[in-house]
């Protein structure tokens, strides 16, 4: 499962989206997260803000990485009671988290 962190091509302050690949499934989930940034402050190839030693991107760096590990432990949690994935599930634990 592998998880990646980008921008819209549309206006200048974005959203950050995330999408989910999962190979076990074969299926390709994509979100929207309320976190933003401006599209020059972000690291397209990172896929984290530019510089995260300004307080509010050290801040944003944070969530991504806890947004990251509280999805992961979802689904791991999922798959281990035999239950299947839902993307409306996955969606709810990041509007949550």
């Amino acid at each position: 499962m592998t998880f990646e962190f980008f921008l819209p091509n549309c206006g200048t302050c974005k959203n950050i989206h995330l999408n989910i690949t999962d190979k076990q499934q074969n299926k390709i989930y994509r979100f929207r997260t309320s976190l933003q940034i401006l599209e020059k402050d972000w690291d397209t190839i990172k896929q984290r803000p530019t510089n995260i030693y300004l307080k509010k991107y050290k801040k944003l760096n944070a969530k991504l990485d806890g947004l990251k590990k509280e999805v992961a432990e979802y689904i791991r949690v999922k798959r281990s009671g035999k239950s299947q994935v839902k993307q409306r599930e996955i969606a709810k634990t990041i509007k949550w988290i």
